[in-house]
């Protein structure tokens, strides 16, 4: 999920996995629409509350992480100024507000493609 401000996007780095700067996502869990899943995981790891209307759906598509084959679903959050964030210890070790027409990592740069987002 991109998390939009100004024409920066919000990046994250987690705890497990490579440790790229990329953008924030998790699991749907069983029963859970793909919306509420962003809405839950942005709660969970960032402290962020949205309410539904905000999160638009952009790209699905079938991807394979760490073995797993999965559907991926991207969405896009536009918001008219940077949040405060809070955190979740152990699973969100950093964020980092990059502009779109920067410099981005291999991992942003083609999540943000592949949304059509750059």
């Amino acid at each position: 999920m991109a998390i939009i401000v100004n024409n920066e996007v919000l990046s994250v780095r987690n705890w497990m996995g490579d440790r790229n700067w990329r953008l924030p996502g998790g699991g749907v869990k069983p029963g859970e629409e793909p919306k509420d899943t962003v809405i839950r995981e942005l709660n969970e790891e960032l402290g962020l509350s949205l309410v539904n209307k905000r999160v638009e759906r952009v790209a699905t598509a079938e991807t394979r992480e760490s073995g797993v084959d999965f559907i991926a679903e991207y969405f896009i959050i536009r918001l008219p100024e940077k949040p405060t964030l809070k955190l979740k210890a152990l699973e969100v070790m950093g964020v980092n507000w990059q502009p779109l027409k920067g410099r981005l990592n291999k991992v942003l740069k083609a999540q943000l493609k592949f949304m059509k987002v750059i």
